[in-house]
């Protein structure tokens, strides 16, 4: 944060934030296990991207559908075979709780999150995407982008269900980009 300095009354309400988490929204609580010196690096990292600025991601990471080993049989129908339930019904609150501040209602990277972000918006979500690749940026984020990994935030259901949703956001029948 070379440059600037955050107002000691800003550092608190981030740390607040931080270590407390905001109700109904994407921003979970840390407090209970992150020590308070990691606390202050989540507040420099949070400041340098979304109020100073980081190099946004406008272009998608999507690199031809090309995924991690570890997710390439990763498949709504194969997390059902191993006794696990998708609550599906709940795709879309999910989406729209923890996705749609940035990625918008139609995936498009415009939602009302990025307005005045100094990082700017995602790129748009492409076309076909596949539930691996889905899974695979949800529940580890995009790295060197302001995506976090929602790992620690939802539950595996709870991912699969919005990566289901995503899913038939970006069919072909639905459109996508």
């Amino acid at each position: 944060m070379a440059g600037k300095t955050m107002a000691p009354t800003a550092q608190g309400e981030h740390l607040a934030k931080v270590t407390f988490g905001i109700k109904d929204t994407a921003m979970p609580y840390w407090g209970e296990w992150m020590p308070e010196s990691m606390r202050w690096d989540a507040i420099r990292f949070l400041m340098g991207s979304f109020m100073m600025g980081k190099p946004a991601k406008t272009e998608s990471v999507y690199n031809d559908g090309m995924i991690a080993s570890n997710y390439l049989t990763a498949s709504s129908q194969v997390f059902i075979d191993e006794g696990h339930t998708i609550p599906t019904d709940r795709g879309q609150e999910l989406y729209t709780t923890y996705c749609s501040t940035c990625h918008g209602e139609a995936g498009l990277g415009n939602g009302p999150g990025t307005v005045g972000n100094a990082s700017g918006g995602p790129a748009p979500f492409p076309r076909d995407m596949g539930e691996a690749y889905i899974f695979w940026r949800t529940n580890e984020g995009v790295p060197e982008s302001i995506m976090y990994p929602f790992q620690w935030v939802m539950s595996s259901e709870e991912m699969w269900a919005v990566t289901l949703y995503v899913d038939g956001m970006t069919s072909s029948s639905q459109g996508g980009n």
